[in-house]
């Protein structure tokens, strides 16, 4: 029996991307009675003290072999010695509930998660694993690399500058769990090199493994009627974006591309979907704000009908880890446009299962769309219908032959396996390139 224990933060990210990677593993492993999967959810807001459930949401309320655990926020003091205290109070806790054995894996998907990395490794010589959906400085600074390069080597000295507090600590911690864990597992082969020239990590200790989604055996069919329940036109045309109101997602020049389609195309709706600064993105749509919607996040049943009225979905991300969203827009046969950047340009093949807009990046390292760009190849989907449906039919193809939930859970688990066999044999020179394919 393999048992795992996955450390997650109860932030954001865990709403949206890390959340969905969670459930497409939970699904996957569901009932797999030679795998116990335990989720540590670290700084719940729900919960006033530890919590032990076992998840029955998957497999008709019959699952045993998944478990949540639930850690309140902790006080978060301004020292180390604080905060290595309190992860010693977690690992302490967890050791009243479960017993550690030497199959057992500690999978960190945070870098929220150093000073509990640190404890167990002071305590066990179980495997610890360091999983990236994303390097936090990119996020910080919207994937501006040549930014980061001027801070990264006095980044705990550089108190003055606004960008440099900005990649703090996340760039140190995630720069220390690539020091102590066993292996790394990355979402891209690009974030594969991002990493090891960031933080020197080994290659050979870097896994590639492609998010995935579960694949229900009957792709969602289109439900034109729909358009009208929510008050849009039969025949009108409705381009959905979905994910958070953020510069980082290109929402600012999707919109602005979307007054070029309106000269062209009026008869034309933009949806979108997510939550995050309405006052700043409500700007850029004057003149045109019926021709906008924004509908807030919702949850998964109401986001199905969006996906299956949509025309055509948008991923205009200037900086983009992965990308859940185009998959489930792919899964959907949704005809998609996204950029030729890091996640989307390792799942989109441009005019086969989708098309790709170009980030500009200046001599400063900014990115930017052009606008003009963008609406081209929205124009170009709205008026050739028959490219729009061999897209989606491809991308549907492309989904099914690698991005996957049962494909990214058997990578995962060769990872585990590789790991605990090169721990057992450690100190015997049997080192080695564990092979993954993303």
């Amino acid at each position: 029996m393999m048992t795992t224990f996955i450390f997650v933060h109860d932030g954001w990210s865990y709403q949206y991307g890390i959340g969905k990677y969670i459930s497409s593993l939970k699904e996957t492993l569901a009932g797999n009675e030679d795998f116990d999967l335990n989720v540590i959810i670290l700084g719940s807001k729900n919960y006033n003290e530890m919590t032990v459930i076992t998840d029955h949401s998957v497999f008709l309320n019959q699952t045993k072999n998944i478990k949540l655990v639930y850690f309140p926020s902790m006080p978060f003091g301004s020292f180390e010695y604080q905060h290595i205290e309190n992860a010693r109070q977690t690992v302490t806790m967890l050791e009243t509930h479960f017993k550690f054995d030497q199959n057992t894996i500690f999978h960190f998907v945070s870098w929220c998660g150093i000073f509990i990395a640190r404890v167990i490794k002071e305590r066990y010589k179980n495997p610890i694993i360091f999983d990236l959906h994303c390097l936090e400085w990119q996020f910080a600074l919207n994937g501006n690399k040549k930014k980061f390069a001027a801070y990264w080597k006095g980044l705990n000295r550089d108190y003055g500058n606004p960008d440099s507090e900005l990649i703090k600590p996340g760039a140190i911690y995630e720069k220390k769990l690539c020091d102590i864990e066993d292996h790394i597992i990355v979402r891209t082969n690009q974030m594969k090199n991002d990493v090891k020239e960031t933080y020197g990590a080994d290659k050979s200790k870097i896994s590639v493994i492609y998010n995935g989604i579960t694949d229900f055996g009957i792709t969602p069919g289109r439900i034109k009627f729909t358009k009208e329940k929510y008050g849009f036109g039969y025949n009108e045309k409705i381009i959905l974006f979905v994910g958070r109101l953020c510069d980082q997602k290109g929402i600012q020049y999707l919109i602005k591309a979307f007054k070029i389609v309106l000269s062209s195309y009026n008869h034309t709706r933009l949806v979108v979907v997510g939550n995050g600064n309405y006052d700043q993105y409500l700007k850029e749509c004057n003149d045109i704000w019926g021709k906008v919607v924004f509908t807030g996040r919702l949850d998964s049943e109401r986001l199905e009908l969006f996906y299956r009225v949509a025309d055509i979905g948008i991923v205009p991300s200037i900086y983009e880890p992965f990308g859940y969203v185009l998959l489930e827009m792919m899964y959907h046969k949704i005809p998609v446009i996204s950029t030729n950047i890091e996640g989307p340009g390792e799942i989109i093949v441009d005019g086969y299962n989708g098309i790709k807009v170009n980030v500009r990046i200046d001599k400063k390292g900014e990115r930017s769309i052009l606008p003009e760009e963008l609406a081209e190849k929205i124009l170009e989907l709205i008026y050739d219908e028959r490219l729009a449906k061999s897209l989606a039919k491809k991308a549907l193809l492309r989904l099914r032959k690698r991005f996957l939930s049962d494909q990214m859970a058997k990578s995962l688990v060769k990872v585990y396996e590789a790991t605990l066999s090169q721990r057992e044999h450690k100190g015997k020179n049997t080192q080695k390139t564990i092979e993954i394919e993303g």
